[in-house]
């Protein structure tokens, strides 16, 4: 492979990853390269130089850590999200196809959602699509429609022209979201940061991630209770999940957890892709959110983040208007990308994630829809199988808000319109430009009250 055919093979790796918004701890988000790469103001050794320490220095899965050279990494990494892939179970059976859609987005194939009313049902039935399945999603009062179609009818313009008109604001693909948690910066020789207690009040916190691998000894103290929201036979990660709720309760040599004693209510949303990756089907997201209003779980914490989905949006609509927070990672996909949802919604509050000296995580999604930062580079957490290990991303900086926010609910309960301002001001320390900005938002909230 020569020189010109290995920077094309880089800049289209990085793309496809670019569009794929990182697939939790195992597969950081890397950053993309500019639209144009200029050979002529670099020479081609200097930006084969840069762009291996890019990939190196965000891919640290052990079968990448193993390659040796450039084109052994690319190759390895074209072969993480092809455009079409079947999930499998154990066994090697295809349960559900994943392709990709719009804007480089991943969804199950040919599969869309609508919100109904009771009488829409009849109505559906008579149209050319196959019924998946039907949600009542009581708690949040809407009911879902999990639909197939054709190919001929795979298109948001085409379902527009068939179904009902008050369908259409409703109307959304089958999108695969992902967690958003990103590598270490440590060297080897700099200790990991641990967090500090927040309080230790017995409240509820709601999580919707991927499975929590509670059978270690860092969880035997913790009070943790699990649903499932996808078909059994799928295989389940458990890696993120496990770092995010071993902030909260994990207890052990090298960790300070942030709420020894709350109860976690985890929902289950995400399979496994392939060895390096694992998605959320927006289907399951609104299930979560469903049970999590239902268990009283003042605050629930979403790692997550993918595509604008009008059925995730009213479904976080109806969890706001019922009096739950939802803290969401605001994104591991570099400053210049556009806003990543959840995050981006009105309802919820964004967290990006600051290391040690409150200099901004080098990966962290920006914009004005950021709220606050948190803790986020080098921190300590529980690893999954066993062991502690430094992580790094706006996931590990998500808990933070969520649980400071927790803790202020259990000290002084909301009476009327209480803002999350309000709650968090005493944590809270200015950064950046004087009052909120794109990059930390309201600011730097501490787990330590100022007052």
């Amino acid at each position: 492979m020569n020189k010109v055919q290995k920077l094309l093979m880089i800049v289209g790796v990085t793309y496809v990853l670019g569009a794929q918004l990182g697939h939790a701890q195992v597969l950081p988000q890397v950053q993309r390269l500019p639209q144009t790469v200029p050979p002529l103001i670099e020479p081609l050794e200097r930006v084969d130089e840069l762009a291996q320490r890019q990939i190196r220095s965000t891919v640290f899965t052990p079968e990448i850590a193993d390659l040796s050279s450039l084109e052994q990494v690319t190759e390895h990494l074209t072969e993480v999200l092809p455009t079409t892939l079947e999930i499998v179970n154990q066994q090697g059976t295809s349960l559900v196809r994943e392709v990709t859609v719009e804007n480089g987005w991943r969804a199950l194939e040919r599969e869309w959602l609508v919100v109904i009313d009771a009488d829409d049902i009849e109505q559906l039935e008579q149209l050319p699509l196959t019924l998946i399945a039907r949600q009542t999603l009581s708690n949040l009062a809407l009911t879902v429609v999990r639909f197939s179609v054709s190919e001929a009818l795979d298109s948001r313009a085409a379902l527009q022209q068939m179904l009902p008109a008050d369908m259409h604001q409703t109307l959304a693909r089958q999108h695969i979201f992902f967690a958003q948690q990103g590598s270490a910066e440590q060297s080897s020789v700099q200790p990991a940061l641990t967090s500090s207690e927040v309080c230790d009040s017995h409240l509820k916190i709601g999580v919707i991630d991927t499975r929590i691998d509670h059978a270690q000894g860092y969880f035997r103290h913790a009070k943790l209770q699990q649903k499932s929201f996808l078909d059994p036979q799928l295989q389940q990660p458990l890696a993120h999940g496990t770092a995010v709720a071993g902030l909260w309760v994990a207890q052990g040599e090298g960790l300070q957890p942030l709420v020894p004693n709350a109860e976690i209510y985890a929902a289950e949303v995400f399979y496994q892709q392939n060895e390096l990756s694992q998605g959320a089907p927006v289907s399951a997201l609104v299930e979560a959110l469903d049970w999590l209003v239902s268990q009283g779980t003042p605050v629930i914490n979403m790692s997550i983040a993918g595509p604008d989905n009008a059925i995730l949006k009213i479904a976080l609509q109806r969890v706001h208007e019922q009096g739950t927070y939802v803290v969401a990672a605001a994104g591991n996909a570099g400053p210049a990308a556009p806003a990543l949802y959840p995050a981006g919604y009105e309802e919820v509050i964004a967290v990006t994630a600051v290391d040690a000296e409150r200099v901004i995580y080098r990966w962290a999604n920006r914009g004005a829809h950021i709220d606050y930062a948190a803790l986020g580079v080098n921190v300590a957490t529980v690893r999954a199988g066993g062991g502690v290990s430094a992580e790094s991303g706006t996931s590990i900086a998500a808990p933070v808000v969520t649980a400071l926010l927790s803790c202020e609910l259990q000290r002084a309960p909301a009476e009327g319109a209480v803002s999350v301002a309000s709650y968090l001001a005493p944590y809270l320390e200015d950064l950046g430009e004087p009052g909120p900005d794109k990059t930390f938002g309201h600011g730097l909230l501490r787990p330590t009250r100022n007052d």
